[in-house]
Parts: C-alpha cells; sequence; structure tokens
C-alpha cells in the first residue's frame, strides 16, 4: 500500500520522529470494494497525526503559513508540517510553508511537542450553492457544498473534506454522478451510489490515536475533519454533495459577542442543557441534537440553537405525529392564530377550541397570552424567540392589558417587537425604537393625547421619564437638574401627534399609530447635549434612540438589565465588568450577538453560579 500511495518517509524531513513509521496511517484497508460569516476553532493535539480540511474560505491568503503559521507552535519541516494527497497522482506532497490549502481537499498534518495547538480560522463561509432539487439544501435557509472526486480506475481514493459549518449526518449526503443511477438532477443517496458501484458508502477519518473511525448510515461528519472516500468502477465524473449545517437549518445572523468563552472540554451536554433551560424554557431539541450541540465547538453551537428565526427546526423540531408543519405557516403569533383558528386540513387544534385563537377584525376579543402558550409548548417554532419575546413585553417594556391598552394592540406590540429583533445585523437600539412608537406604550403611558397647540406643549412626562430610564436605564444621576428640566421636558415634545385612531374595519382602536405633523413641536430639541432634528415623532424617537443606547449611564446599566433580567440575578463585580466591557466595545449593540456571547460564557457556566 505504502508504493500505491507513492509516499517515502524521507519527504517528510522530520527527523526528531524516529517512530512516524508506526504512527503514520498506512493502515488503510485498500481493498476492492463491492458493488452564511465564519469562524471555526479546532484543538490539534501534540504527536499525533490528524486529518484535517478548511471550514472557511481564507481568501486569497490561503498558503499554508498565512492559515496556520500563526497557530503552529515551532518551525515547519522540524516542529510541525502539513501533507496533501493527489488522487490523480496516488501520492503525498509536503506542501511547506508556501502550499496552498485549497476547499473541498483535507491534508494530514502533525506537530512534535507537549502542548496543543488550537487552530482558528476566520472569514466568509466557503462557496456553496443553493438548489430546490436537493432537500438538503433548498434556498432558504439551507445551503450545501459540492466536493469533486477524482476517478482512475476500479477504485480510487480522494482525501477530501466537506465545506461544513457545523455537524452533518452522513446520510443527508447526496451523490451526483454524470451518468449512471446518480445522474438524476437531485442525485442519488449514498446507499444509493454504494449500490451502483459509483461510490463507496463508507468514509474513513483518522482520529488520532483512535485511529480511524468510519462513517456510515447516520454517523457524524464534522467541520474540520478530512476523510477518505473511494470511487468504484462506475463512477463518472462524481460529485458530493453536502449540507454546510445539520438538517439545512444555518442562521443568516451569525454573530456573536466577545465575552470569554467557556472552553471546548467544559462544553458538554451538561452546557448545552444549562442554556436551553435558561434561554429556551429547556427546548425540545431531540436527544441526538443536545449530543451533537455539545461536539461543536461553543461557538458554532450557539449560533444553531439561538436565533430570532420564527423556526428553529433543531430546538424544536417538528413531531413525527403533527399533521401540521408550523414552519410553513408563518412564526408570529398574528399568524399563527390565523391558522389556529382556520379551518384548515392540518389545522390539529380542536374544532370547538379553535375560537380561542382567533385573531380576525370580526373577532369578540384577541388574546395574546392564549396565542402565547399555545406557541411556547408547540413544536416546530422557536421557544427562545418566544422566551426573549415575554421578557421585553412583561418586564423590560412593559406594557399591561389593565391600562387601557387593548388585546390587539399587545399581540401587534409582540409581534413587532420581535420582527425587528430578528433582522440581521440590526441594532438593539431599532428595537427599542419600534417599542417607543407603538400604540401600546402610547396608549400605556398616555402621551397619545400629547400635542403641541397654540405655541404651548400639552403633554404629560410619563413616558418621557420612563423612555430613558426603564427602556435604558439613564436616570440622569450625573446630571439631575439637567436631566430633569431639558432631556425630559424635551423628550415629552418629542412624544407630540402620536394618534391612534379607530380602525374602520374592526370598528376598534388601531393597533398602531398615526404620526402627524400639524400638532407636532416644531424646530430642534436638545436632549442629552445633543439637537434632535425631524417633522414627526417617529423621526425624532429613531434619532434619539441610537443617542440613548450610547449614552454613559446607559452603557453601565442596560446590558446589566438584560443580564439580570434573563439569567443572572446577581453577577458579582468581575462579572459585572466583564457584561459592561463587552457591550460597550460593540460597534453594534446587538441583543443576539450580546445574549450568544454570555451563552457560552465561562461566567454563565461557572460551576459557583
Amino acid at each position: 500500500m505504502a508504493n500505491r500511495l507513492g509516499f517515502s518517509f524521507t519527504t517528510l524531513g522530520l527527523s526528531r520522529i524516529p517512530w512516524l513509521l508506526s504512527l503514520f496511517l498506512l493502515v488503510l484497508p485498500i481493498q476492492r470494494l463491492a458493488a452564511a460569516q465564519c469562524s471555526a476553532n479546532f484543538s490539534l493535539p501534540a504527536n499525533q497525526w490528524q486529518q484535517i480540511n478548511l471550514p472557511c474560505d481564507p481568501g486569497a491568503a490561503n498558503s499554508v503559513a498565512d492559515v496556520l503559521g500563526d497557530d503552529m507552535n515551532g518551525v515547519y519541516g522540524q516542529d510541525w508540517a502539513i501533507f496533501g494527497y493527489d488522487a490523480a497522482q496516488s501520492r503525498y506532497t509536503n506542501l511547506g510553508e508556501s502550499g496552498l490549502l485549497v476547499a473541498g481537499l483535507a491534508y494530514w498534518i502533525i506537530q512534535l511537542g507537549e502542548t496543543e495547538s488550537a487552530l482558528e480560522m476566520h472569514g466568509n463561509t466557503l462557496p456553496t450553492f443553493s438548489s430546490t432539487e436537493f432537500s438538503q439544501c433548498p434556498l432558504n435557509p439551507g445551503r450545501c457544498s459540492e466536493v469533486a472526486l477524482t476517478h482512475l480506475d476500479d477504485v480510487t481514493w480522494n482525501l477530501i473534506g466537506g465545506s461544513l459549518i457545523s455537524r452533518i449526518d452522513w446520510q443527508q449526503a447526496r451523490v451526483v454522478s454524470a451518468s449512471g443511477a446518480c445522474a438524476d438532477n437531485d442525485g442519488c443517496s449514498v446507499t444509493e451510489a454504494a449500490t451502483a458501484s459509483i461510490m463507496h458508502d463508507q468514509l474513513w477519518h483518522y482520529a488520532g490515536e483512535e485511529g480511524y473511525r468510519v462513517i456510515e448510515n447516520h454517523a457524524a461528519v464534522n467541520p474540520w475533519e478530512g476523510f477518505w472516500a473511494a470511487t468504484l468502477e462506475n463512477a463518472d465524473q462524481v460529485k458530493l454533495i453536502l449540507p454546510v449545517a445539520y438538517g439545512g437549518y444555518q442562521p443568516e445572523d451569525q454573530s456573536i459577542a466577545a465575552f470569554d468563552s467557556v472552553s471546548a472540554t467544559a462544553w458538554n451536554e451538561t452546557a448545552v442543557r444549562k442554556v436551553l433551560h435558561r434561554f429556551a424554557f429547556g427546548g425540545q431539541a431531540r436527544a441526538e441534537q443536545i449530543e451533537a450541540w455539545s461536539n461543536l465547538t461553543p461557538q458554532q453551537a450557539i449560533i444553531e440553537m439561538l436565533s430570532f428565526d420564527e423556526f428553529n427546526p433543531l430546538l424544536s423540531p417538528p413531531a413525527l405525529s403533527d399533521s401540521a408543519n408550523l414552519g410553513e405557516k408563518g412564526g408570529s403569533l398574528k399568524a399563527l392564530g390565523q391558522f389556529w383558528s382556520s379551518a384548515a386540513a392540518d389545522n390539529d387544534v380542536d374544532e370547538n377550541d379553535r375560537a380561542r385563537y382567533d385573531v380576525s377584525n370580526s373577532a369578540a376579543a384577541v388574546r395574546p397570552n392564549r396565542l402565547w402558550e399555545r406557541a411556547v409548548m408547540s413544536r416546530g417554532v422557536n421557544p427562545f424567540r418566544q422566551k426573549i419575546g415575554l421578557w421585553e413585553s412583561n418586564y423590560h417594556l412593559a406594557t399591561n392589558l389593565a391600562a387601557a391598552v387593548t388585546d390587539r394592540q399587545m399581540l401587534r406590540y409582540y409581534d413587532d417587537i420581535l420582527g425587528t429583533l430578528a433582522i440581521s445585523q440590526a441594532s438593539y437600539a431599532d428595537t427599542l425604537t419600534n417599542a417607543a412608537t407603538s400604540a401600546a406604550i402610547a396608549k400605556q403611558y398616555g402621551h397619545d393625547k400629547n400635542i403641541f397647540r397654540n405655541g404651548e406643549c400639552e403633554c404629560n412626562e410619563d413616558f418621557a421619564r420612563e423612555y430613558h430610564q426603564l427602556f435604558f436605564g439613564i436616570l440622569g444621576a450625573s446630571e439631575t437638574e439637567y436631566h430633569e428640566n431639558i432631556t425630559i421636558k424635551n423628550t415629552a415634545r418629542v412624544l407630540t401627534d402620536m394618534r391612534i385612531f379607530n380602525n374602520p374595519e374592526s370598528n376598534r382602536a388601531d393597533d398602531q399609530v398615526t404620526f402627524g405633523t400639524a400638532q407636532h413641536w416644531p424646530g430642534d430639541l436638545e436632549i442629552h447635549h445633543a439637537m434632535i432634528g425631524g417633522v414627526r415623532a417617529n423621526e425624532r424617537i429613531a434619532t434619539l434612540s441610537n443617542l440613548a443606547i450610547e449614552h454613559p449611564e446607559s452603557l453601565q446599566s442596560l446590558p446589566v438589565m438584560i443580564v439580570r433580567g434573563l439569567a443572572d440575578d446577581n453577577p458579582g463585580n468581575a462579572d459585572l465588568d466583564e457584561i459592561r466591557t463587552v457591550w460597550n466595545n460593540m460597534g453594534n449593540k446587538n441583543l443576539l450577538h450580546f445574549l450568544r456571547g454570555y451563552a457560552i460564557s465561562k461566567q454563565f457556566h461557572d460551576s459557583s453560579r
């Protein structure tokens, strides 16, 4: 086999490794075989050969030195080395530091020494495609990578790797061939490819001291892992199609705030369940999914676990017994209510109970609480989204049906908050603006009656004060007189001409504000030592929210309010320092990024908590 592979140990140039022959991977059984922003980490153990590939696209800087040089210990050729395998020539090549690393190929790598190396990659996801031909990679939200295989004779070995950003199930792969059983648009399964003698239905990944791990049936294929794949006698321009993420699901927004993250060793099933318990009411993920998340890096796992998408099929997969696929219905409370109250054939709500979920204009009453209760328990939705929606609408940005807020205004308020949170890369200031300009808040505090008339502001200051205090944590402690006499009074003037009219279709109070100009305060207004311009209240509030979220008091208070409200009601002083530092350093103060980072932080997973 050594001759077949064309490998010469003298090419290694690693004179310090006399035992290399017994360590290297020449035990692979060669035989005639029968008929989407990327950040990834990998711990490379010392003194063990490993098969690796590239989970991220390094771009033009794809030399060995550019990609790995900063992470490896020692001198290339003496302390570490990396080899590629040319399937067309059946031989290994010592890449050297100037050699280029190519997506879709895998490599052998080794390092000598006493400690492991932490390999890190940052960049874009590798080139992928979307296709309606493959159920594993639909246009939205999944994507697939394509790996071309070399074929020379009856059996050709390829050292390859998938462009994966999370673990996948090997049975999710598809095989495409230019002819034969896998020539259809959607290709064929790996089992069908093996039966047709096109490609073997097993992969072989070398796992260091554990030797080869056979990947077959529903075994995992993981990011960073390289593997051997074998084409068979009927192969014809074979391509392996791999979804980049388990279940074809990967959130569009993949950013994470830079907390001090828990180690890969400490990231286990207990840690995964702790995140689910605190942030998603325990979640509804299957046991194998929890195990899969525990086998990813914390960063890879948390991206899949926490998102504001209306549906998360990994966190809450539909049950086999469900007649309806809620992922196709629309995930806002209003959209779910429209379905649950309908006569649709796949609506599994008892006919006698459907009226309880009616959100139409003809409904006598809308019940946001009943909709929320069913949404949070229904498989196929997103319990993390509902958890944050509850906290925002009932605690942080609380409104109250007992304070003249109507049920429809409350429903709109809840859905709109989550709608802004779900916008990829959006600032949290946008969510606070949306809440501050809502009919629910205007009715709650009564500033829907605020008007400018005859040169005077006929205003109340209730929400003008609460906007700064409850929404942003700004009390004006360092300048009490200025805060009370300038900031609060001028904020009340901002909140003028925000009318709530009757909806002509329902003959009830509308669920959104109409922003006017005729009775809105004219001219600029000084707030927080800045001039806030605009001709309507919503324009000014948007400007003010972007200013307030960067106010010194807000930078100190708001991130702590978030953590105390959702995860830890009594963080220590060191924890508070980190929470504030991370938030202050976020150029884009995005709530999802912040919560993801906190959920995998050392402080959240501290055993003393």
